[in-house]
């Protein structure tokens, strides 16, 4: 992980890109692995990316999860294999979740 301390906006936007393109690529191996149905939207005026497994079935349950980054870092499309890997997990006997990934970051 980058230790870098940026003292400006283009300083931080530097460190933002290089650690983008760091996570991107394993992100989207995993992304690629489950093929997930992902959907901008806009909910109240945040960035959102709705991501349902393959074969998903509405049985009720969403899941809103908030990726890491401090709201200063990596977007929602870079963590969207993480999202994919919690979207294809079983809950029980009851199926697949709907994750809604809120990006703080678009």
């Amino acid at each position: 992980m980058n230790s870098q301390k940026p003292h400006d906006l283009a300083g931080w936007k530097k460190i933002n890109q290089q650690r983008e393109s760091e996570v991107a690529a394993t992100s989207e191996q995993v992304a690629n692995v489950f093929q997930p149905n992902v959907t901008a939207i806009e909910i109240a005026d945040v960035n959102v990316l709705d991501i349902k497994p393959k074969n998903w079935k509405d049985n009720g349950k969403v899941l809103i999860y908030t990726h890491g980054g401090g709201y200063t870092q990596i977007s929602a499309n870079s963590t969207l294999g993480a999202a994919a890997l919690v979207a294809n997990t079983k809950c029980g006997m009851t199926g697949w979740l709907c994750i809604l990934l809120l990006d703080s970051n678009m």
